[in-house]
C-alpha cells in the first residue's frame, strides 16, 4: 500500500500548490473553501495511514469513532447525550463483535436494538451510522486491511471527482431540490474514473484488474446514491450540513455519508466474489 500513499501525497501536494496559486491570484469564498477541504484531506489521509499501519484493531477503533460521531450528528447532539440504553448497547455490541470476529449474531442484534429505541431518529441513526457503516471494517473478516482501504479510497475518490466535475463542467443538476451540487456531468466523471482507479488498485484486493474495475464502478454508484439519501434527509430537516467539525466539509457525517450505504454493498459484493 506504500505506493498508493506516495501517489496520494503527490496529489495532495499538487492540490495544495494549486490552491495556494489560486488564492494568490484572487481570494474568494470558493477558493477558501477549496483550501480548507485540502487541509482537511491532509489530516484525514495522515490519520488513515497511521491507522492502517497500526492494524485491524486500529481500523475497527477508527470506524467505531466515526460511527459514534456520525450517529451523534444524525440524532442531534442533545438527543444523543440523552440516548437510551439501546443506542449505547448497539454501538458497543457492533464493534465489540467485530473485534472478537463474531460473524453472525450482531447482524440481528443491532436492528432489534434499533427497533427497541422507540424513536425513529435514533433507530435511523443506529441503522445508518452504526449497522450499515460497520460493514466497512467487517471486511477485515476476509483477512486483509487493504480491502477496506480499497473501498474507502474508491468511494471517497469518486465523491471528490464528482464534486470537482460538477464545479468545473456541471450544467445539468440531477436532483436540484435535494442536492443542487450534484450534476450529471460530475456523476459521469466519477463513474468513468472509478473503474480505472479500481483496476489500478487491484493489487489491494484478491481480484483481477477487470473484476476490481467492475467493483470500483459498483461502489461509485452505491456511494452516489448513499450521499443522495443523506442529502434528502438533511433537506427534510432544513439544514445544509450535519455539523461543523471538519473545516470545509461540514460534519463527520457529511464526509462519511457516501460510505454508509455503500459499505454493505462492498461487503456483500466482495463476499460473493470470493
Amino acid at each position: 500500500m506504500s505506493d498508493v500513499f506516495v501517489w496520494l501525497l503527490a496529489v495532495l501536494i499538487a492540490a495544495s500548490l494549486a490552491g495556494y496559486l489560486l488564492h494568490r491570484r484572487g481570494p474568494s469564498s470558493a477558493i477558501d473553501n477549496l483550501n480548507a477541504r485540502i487541509r482537511a484531506w491532509w489530516v484525514m489521509i495522515a490519520v488513515g495511514g497511521v491507522v492502517l499501519l497500526a492494524g485491524r484493531y486500529a481500523v475497527i477503533a477508527l470506524f467505531a469513532a466515526l460511527s459514534w460521531a456520525a450517529m451523534g450528528e444524525f440524532i442531534s447532539p442533545l438527543r444523543w447525550r440523552a440516548a437510551g440504553w439501546a443506542c449505547w448497547a448497539a454501538w458497543i455490541l457492533q464493534y465489540a463483535a467485530l473485534a472478537a470476529e463474531w460473524r453472525w449474531g450482531i447482524w440481528l442484534a443491532v436492528p432489534l436494538l434499533a427497533a427497541a429505541t422507540g424513536d425513529r431518529r435514533r433507530a435511523g441513526g443506529l441503522l445508518l451510522c452504526v449497522f450499515a457503516l460497520a460493514h466497512a471494517p467487517a471486511m477485515l473478516l476476509f483477512g486483509t486491511t487493504s480491502l477496506v482501504f480499497f473501498f474507502v479510497l474508491i468511494v471517497q475518490s469518486s465523491d471528490v471527482i464528482q464534486y470537482l466535475g460538477g464545479k468545473l463542467f456541471g450544467r445539468h443538476t440531477i436532483a436540484p431540490r435535494v442536492s443542487p451540487g450534484k450534476t450529471v456531468e460530475g456523476l459521469l466523471a466519477g463513474l468513468v474514473c472509478a473503474p480505472i482507479l479500481g483496476a489500478l488498485l487491484a493489487h489491494l484486493t484478491p481480484f483481477a484488474p477487470s473484476t476490481a474495475a467492475g467493483l470500483g464502478l459498483l461502489l461509485a454508484v452505491a456511494g452516489f446514491f448513499s450521499a443522495l439519501v443523506f442529502s434528502a434527509l438533511k433537506r427534510s430537516r432544513g439544514v445544509k450540513d450535519w455539523g461543523q467539525s471538519i473545516s470545509g466539509h461540514g460534519g463527520v457525517l457529511d464526509r462519511v455519508d457516501s460510505l454508509c450505504l455503500s459499505a454493505p454493498v462492498a461487503y456483500y459484493a466482495a463476499r460473493w466474489l470470493m
